[in-house]
């Protein structure tokens, strides 16, 4: 008999086939060792409860009749993803419109490059609304101040002029914010009120990059303060105010 012990190696034996040498070595000493009889006893039963959980019962017809209808659905009938490049889209269309449309643009090199830049963060804010959340309204305020603070000099507040700022802020704010809600309801999305914010907010940066080149008084830090940077932070506001209302309306829909 060998004298052996069998301490630790009991579950590896078990499941040795039998004839094995090693396995009946194991056993032969086992006749006359209590601890390694006990050893080998509890790793059998263990093999025993492993092998019953293991058995699982095949898939009722019920299952495999709903796993086949998945399979042959028509991908048509999914909803589709919403995409934000419509809203994208419309934050360039808003800056070209005020760009282009205005009757005063300046002819220095700096405030042009200064306002593609401002749209390019406002373009890829757009893009990244749904995972940047609330933050791409911080970016996008920053990005705001930074070009007030990169422009602004001593000035005048030109109240009646910085209202009509606003004013555009607001509708280029409006132009990738509708993208946004339409896409929402189209494909039955949640509403997310930080992606509401960040896109409004970019709109508005958007507007602000149009008139950095055709807003007479874009150079007085004080009109700039209240109205250019004014502006995008109300449209930050208002993009915010819209996500509850859209997101009852929607309930009441699926409910009619």
């Amino acid at each position: 008999m060998s004298s052996q012990h069998i301490t630790g190696r009991a579950g590896g034996i078990v499941t040795l086939p039998p004839g094995d040498p090693e396995r009946e070595a194991a056993y032969e000493h086992a006749r006359g060792c209590e601890g390694c009889t006990r050893e080998l006893e509890e790793a059998a039963r263990l093999i025993e409860l492993l092998d019953d959980a293991g058995r699982l019962p095949p898939p009722s017809h019920e299952t495999l009749n709903r796993v086949a209808a998945l399979v042959a659905a028509d991908p048509g009938e999914t909803a589709p993803l919403r995409s934000p490049w419509p809203a994208a889209a419309g934050v360039v269309l808003g800056w070209s419109a005020f760009a282009t449309l205005a009757k005063h643009h300046s002819h220095k090199s700096a405030a042009w490059i200064e306002s593609l830049i401002a749209l390019g963060i406002a373009a890829a804010t757009t893009l990244l609304a749904k995972r940047l959340g609330a933050w791409g309204a911080v970016v996008v305020c920053v990005a705001s101040a930074a070009l007030v603070v990169a422009t602004g000099a001593e000035g005048d507040l030109a109240v009646r002029l910085g209202l009509k700022c606003v004013v555009i802020e607001l509708v280029a704010a409006a132009l990738p914010s509708a993208a946004i809600v339409r896409g929402i309801l189209r494909t039955q999305s949640p509403v997310d009120a930080g992606e509401l914010t960040a896109t409004a907010a970019a709109g508005a940066l958007a507007g602000q990059a149009a008139l950095q080149v055709t807003c007479v008084a874009r150079a007085s830090m004080p009109h700039l303060l209240a109205f250019h940077l004014g502006g995008v932070l109300l449209a930050a506001l208002l993009g915010g105010l819209v996500a509850r209302p859209l997101a009852q309306a929607k309930a009441a829909g699926r409910r009619t």
